[in-house]
């Protein structure tokens, strides 16, 4: 079983930009990972959104079409997952 070596920053997905945020329409996901998923969940945690490897482009990754409201947005890596608050008015 090889050892793989990592730098930790490969796994901090403490890195990611949400923005704007509050938004009226399209959220914006920047970050150096690739991620694998990402979940919309709503304020009463009903999964709102499920995106399985969502497209990718230049770092950036774009939601929209969300309702107004209040939102959990987890974002999940192959190793790691973080969850960002957003707010769409």
């Amino acid at each position: 079983w090889p050892a793989t070596f990592l730098s930790a920053s490969e796994f901090d997905l403490s890195n990611v930009s949400v923005y704007p945020n509050p938004s009226s329409d399209i959220v914006n996901i920047t970050t150096d990972i690739t991620l694998d998923e990402i979940d919309i969940i709503t304020i009463n945690g009903q999964v709102l959104q499920q995106i399985k490897k969502p497209s990718f482009e230049n770092n950036n990754y774009t939601i929209s079409n969300l309702p107004k409201g209040f939102y959990f947005v987890k974002l999940s890596s192959a190793t790691n997952s973080v969850t960002k608050k957003v707010l769409i008015n």
